[in-house]
């Protein structure tokens, strides 16, 4: 069952409410606000991140930026086929060709994505809880979990050059493209083991996606070189494992970065921008005024086209807690013989 079959339940809702930004930049130095994590850094969402490690304001290159709204739903989803091979068409002549890597970003969605794999699972835990507790239990937070797709802001404004995008990923990611009128995408190459999607691109931009568990067979799963300032590697240095550890993780970057090269002709660490915990990143200059900046885009009726999953739709986080545990209470149900007291003493 894959995501064309579940459009229908795609609009259930208004979205996550929350406060909007105003015009009002934040004061101090972005970069002050940067943050280190496990994995690199966290950039805080109101912080944009360009090439080398800079940092700025978002307000400064997205105008009328805002947090998501109530009212950001898409208007349509549009499946996103999947490349079914290993192999990435090579940048053109003339193309610049801009690496974004993100792990995971702080930026939430309005869009869910829930595999039948992970109803599975929470329907199992659902019957554990049912039957321990005689068929009173509470609504649990471990029937939930990871299904919201984080957005990540692209603003384009190279102008010198055709850019062609890689954008690769570890967690959920909508890719939100802003584009400068000037500027021009020649290609897009979407690189992530979990669900992902892209808004607000020229649909005859082309794009190549490798989306999903196929990603191991290509030796193609999105890893970085492990750095000497992360948590984790001094996390390992000091668990007496670390030649074990970092020997594993050396080995997954190495793999990853020959596959890229293969691929786009170019290291996978080379010009990268973005980091473990990243909301927006800056693909060329910073607008040199605030009338210069691009307006944002929102994906407030947008068409989202999003890698297959089983379940996907729009929502608020209470309407979708409410979807989420009807599918499993469903599947549990089934698991039980078609009735869930039958699982209970003296049935």
């Amino acid at each position: 069952m894959r995501l064309t079959k579940y459009l229908s339940i795609a609009l259930i809702g208004s979205v996550l409410s929350s406060c909007s930004e105003s015009e009002k930049f934040p004061k101090g130095d972005p970069a002050a606000k940067v943050s280190r994590e496990t994995r690199g850094h966290r950039v805080p969402y109101k912080v944009i991140m360009g090439q080398a490690g800079q940092f700025n304001w978002v307000q400064r290159a997205l105008g009328n930026f805002k947090r998501t709204k109530d009212d950001d739903l898409p208007s349509e989803f549009a499946q996103l086929p999947v490349n079914p091979t290993c192999k990435f068409p090579p940048p053109g002549e003339g193309d610049k060709l801009v690496n974004v890597h993100v792990a995971n970003s702080k930026a939430g969605s309005t869009v869910y994505a829930i595999s039948k794999h992970s109803i599975a699972s929470r329907a199992e835990r659902f019957i554990g809880d049912y039957t321990r507790h005689k068929g009173n239990i509470p609504y649990r937070s471990h029937y939930i979990g990871g299904d919201r797709i984080s957005i990540v802001n692209v603003v384009v404004t190279e102008q010198q050059k055709p850019v062609y995008l890689v954008l690769s990923g570890q967690s959920g990611i909508i890719w939100n493209i802003q584009k400068h009128p000037n500027a021009k995408i020649s290609r897009v190459a979407m690189i992530n083991y979990r669900t992902s999607g892209i808004a607000n691109l020229d649909e005859n931009v082309p794009v190549t996606a490798l989306i999903g568990p196929r990603l191991k067979g290509c030796k193609a799963v999105p890893r970085r070189m492990p750095q000497k300032h992360w948590s984790f590697v001094k996390n390992a240095y000091n668990s007496g494992s670390y030649k074990e550890i970092m020997a594993k993780n050396i080995k997954a970057s190495k793999d990853y970065s020959k596959w890229f090269y293969k691929n786009f002709k170019q290291g996978s660490e080379t010009r990268m921008i973005g980091d473990n915990i990243v909301s927006s990143v800056l693909v060329g200059p910073m607008p040199t005024s605030l009338e210069a900046r691009i307006p944002y885009k929102s994906l407030k009726g947008v068409k989202l086209r999003l890698s297959p999953q089983d379940y996907v739709f729009a929502s608020s986080n209470k309407q979708y807690r409410t979807k989420n545990l009807e599918l499993v209470k469903a599947l549990a149900t089934e698991m039980s013989g078609g009735s869930l007291k039958a699982l209970l003493p003296g049935s």
